[in-house]
C-alpha cells in the first residue's frame, strides 16, 4: 500500500457555540458529541462533564470513574468510550450516567476510537490495543507493537489497514490481521499531532500548523514487513 501526500494550509473563520468549562474545575483535555444537543468533556481532575448546548452554559451534570485524568473520548454506538492516565478504558452508558464496563491496560492510552465494530487505543510506548465492545462488555482482543518510538496520537481502525500516528514525526499503516504486517511508513519534518480517515483519504495534522492529504496508490510491496 502507498500513498501520496499533499499539504494545504489550516482551516480558519469557525464559528463557536461557548460552553462554560471553567465550572468543571479544571482542564478541559478532550471533547466528544453525546448527539446533537450533549457534549461531554474530560477533564484533568478525572471528570466527565456533561453540557446540553440548549442549557446555560454551564455542565448540566458530572460523572466521576476514572483515577487520573481523563485523556480521550469517542462514541461508541448509543455509549461513550473514555481513556484515562490511570490506564483504564470505559464504556459508559450516558442515559445511566454509569461505566458499563471497563478494562486496565498495560499502559495509559492517548486516544481512543471506534470503528466497524472495533475500539482501539493506542498508548504513551507506542502500541495499540484492539477491543471489542459488544453488548457494553468491553474485551481485548489483542495487543500489537508498532515500532513507533514515543506515544501515539491517534490510531483508527477500518477493515482494511489501522492508521496510527505518533511524536515520532510518523504516520504507519498496519495489515488488520493476526500478522499485523507494516503497509506503509510516512516519515514527516515535524510532529504529527493527529489524523482522520474518510473514504479512503487520510488526513493528518502537524505542530508546524500544516494539514497533509495522503490517498492510496498502487500497493507498495517493498513497505510490508
Amino acid at each position: 500500500m502507498g500513498l501520496t501526500c499533499s499539504c494545504s494550509p489550516a482551516p480558519s473563520g469557525l464559528t463557536h457555540c461557548p460552553i462554560d468549562v471553567d465550572r468543571c474545575k479544571a482542564a478541559a483535555l478532550c471533547v466528544q458529541f453525546i448527539d446533537e444537543s450533549l457534549i461531554a468533556v474530560g477533564c484533568y481532575n478525572k471528570a466527565l462533564c456533561i453540557f446540553d448546548r440548549r442549557a446555560p452554559p454551564h455542565p448540566v451534570r458530572q460523572l466521576s470513574f476514572h483515577r487520573k485524568p481523563v485523556l480521550d473520548l469517542c462514541h461508541v454506538g448509543d455509549a461513550l468510550a473514555s481513556t484515562g492516565e490511570d490506564a483504564v478504558v470505559a464504556l459508559w452508558d450516558i442515559r445511566a450516567d454509569k461505566p458499563m464496563s471497563s478494562l486496565k491496560l498495560p499502559q495509559y492510552s492517548l486516544c481512543i476510537s471506534y470503528a466497524e465494530g472495533h475500539l482501539v487505543a493506542g498508548d504513551k510506548k507506542g502500541s495499540i490495543h484492539l477491543m471489542d465492545p459488544s453488548d457494553g462488555n468491553l474485551q481485548l482482543i489483542k495487543s500489537f507493537e508498532t515500532g513507533h518510538e514515543r506515544g501515539i496520537k491517534n490510531a483508527m481502525f477500518s477493515l482494511g489497514a489501522i492508521f496510527t500516528c505518533s511524536g515520532d514525526r510518523s504516520v504507519r499503516v498496519f495489515e488488520p490481521s493476526e500478522r499485523f504486517g507494516l503497509l506503509h511508513k510516512e516519515q514527516f519534518d515535524s510532529e504529527i499531532s493527529d489524523l482522520d480517515y474518510c473514504n479512503s483519504v487520510l488526513a493528518c495534522s502537524t505542530t508546524d500548523h500544516d494539514i497533509y492529504i495522503l490517498r492510496p496508490t498502487a500497493v507498495d510491496q517493498s513497505s510490508s514487513v
